[in-house]
């Protein structure tokens, strides 16, 4: 089990991950560590995130999850505590063309 947790956390910690995804963009994955950060990936919890540090990405949501439109926004609530499928949004991808 923790070679599998090695290798899956390996795998999605590198950039080149992130660099498929689009900006905004729900990946959810079956984890049985919630606690596993990704690289370009923040956790869909209602996080409050800086304007300043992550323009693009405020310029698609908004303040429509919550922050107060000056210095910081949140990204939506989407996980529960309970379980082990974990939702994560990507911060660092390709900017959606609006076709």
């Amino acid at each position: 089990m923790k070679v599998t947790t090695l290798l899956l956390t390996t795998l999605l910690s590198t950039s080149a991950f992130a660099a498929e995804c689009y900006l905004g963009e729900v990946r959810s994955f079956a984890l049985y560590q919630s606690g596993i950060e990704l690289a370009g990936f923040v956790r869909a919890d209602g996080q409050l995130l800086k304007i300043r540090e992550n323009e693009a990405l405020f310029s698609l949501l908004g303040d429509r999850y919550g922050g107060d439109a000056r210095t910081t926004f949140a990204v939506p609530h989407l996980n529960s505590p309970n379980e082990k499928l974990v939702h994560y949004i990507c911060t660092e991808g390709i900017y959606p063309s609006r076709r």
